[in-house]
Order: C-alpha cells, then sequence, then structure tokens
C-alpha cells in the first residue's frame, strides 16, 4: 500500500507539468502579427518572439511551404516554438 501513495503524488505531478513541458513544442492555436521586425522577430498578439535559425513557415494547408515575407501584419496565423521559446515553425491560419 505504501507504494501505491508515493505513486499517486509523482503521476499528479506529472500530469501538472504537461502542459508546462508542452508549450515547449506546441501548436499555439491561431493569433494575430502584430508586427513583423526584421528577419528574426516578430510580435504575435503583442508578444515578441525571436524567430529559430532554419525556422519553417507554411501557407493555410500546412504542407505549402512559403517564406517569412509571405506573411503580413494583421494576418491570422499558427506556430510553434522550440525548446529556447523560438518560433521553429509557423503557417497562414484557416481560422
Amino acid at each position: 500500500m505504501r507504494k501505491q501513495y508515493v505513486i499517486i503524488p509523482m503521476i499528479l505531478l506529472a500530469l501538472v507539468s504537461l502542459p508546462v513541458l508542452g508549450l515547449a513544442q506546441s501548436d499555439s492555436g491561431a493569433t494575430q502579427i502584430g508586427a513583423i521586425l526584421g528577419n528574426d522577430t516578430i510580435v504575435l498578439d503583442d508578444v515578441t518572439f525571436k524567430i529559430a535559425p532554419g525556422a519553417l513557415f507554411f501557407a493555410a494547408d500546412k504542407k505549402t511551404q512559403i517564406s517569412l515575407s509571405d506573411f503580413r501584419e494583421s494576418d491570422r496565423v499558427g506556430f510553434s516554438i522550440n525548446s529556447d521559446g523560438q518560433i521553429d515553425e509557423m503557417w497562414l491560419s484557416s481560422e
């Protein structure tokens, strides 16, 4: 029985940590581009992000690769960030 009590808190801790750990490489949902500041920085919904070297950009189908220059301020986009908090993929949103 004692092992069961040790395992339950560990499981709970793991479940609580999932959203925090998942943030590093997760799909953010749709957001709006506030500003594109050169080739390495972008503002999405008032939050400034660095763009990772080698980041990939896609059309709304998430298959057709495009370039950062195809994005405009006020476009709705989806994105993922890497473990360094940099955008590593961004795509035009169909939302």
